[in-house]
């Protein structure tokens, strides 16, 4: 007799059901089952409990729970990137926002909207008159 292996995509539609009926706990077990048992790591699991943690203001789970990820070899991915950076910017902590933009740019891979999240920086900074920020994003961008 074999056994069906549950698949990465079938983790993901569960997690993404229950993020829906807002079931952080139960997204917590099935997350830990997968965690547990993975042949190939993908981000977008992790992504759907950050954004389960990032919805309930749970900023120190969500950052731990990369930093577990990070340990086992994983890695982020820009949609990752975007969801800090968007909690962040909301919460008004333009550091650990540009934090995660700079991650951003570390990726293989460039994104087209990052000249639009730069802007987006620009702005938010030019709001708050935060010069030294204006003069480090722009360095990078």
């Amino acid at each position: 007799m074999t056994f069906w292996k549950i698949t990465n995509f079938s983790y993901l539609l569960m997690l993404q059901s229950l993020y829906k009926l807002d079931d952080t706990n139960r997204m917590k077990e099935i997350y830990k089952e997968w965690e547990s048992d993975y042949e190939n790591y993908n981000p977008r699991l992790t992504n759907m409990m950050t954004r389960a943690h990032l919805r309930k203001s749970m900023t120190k789970e969500a950052e731990l729970l990369w930093e577990k990820v990070m340990e086992r070899g994983g890695d982020f991915n820009s949609e990752t990137c975007e969801l800090f950076r968007e909690h962040y910017l909301g919460k008004g902590d333009t550091t650990s926002a540009l934090k995660w933009a700079e991650n951003m740019t570390k990726l293989s891979k460039k994104q087209g909207k990052q000249d639009q999240e730069t802007c987006k920086f620009l702005k938010c900074f030019e709001e708050d008159k935060v010069v030294e920020g204006v003069a480090a994003t722009a360095a990078t961008a």
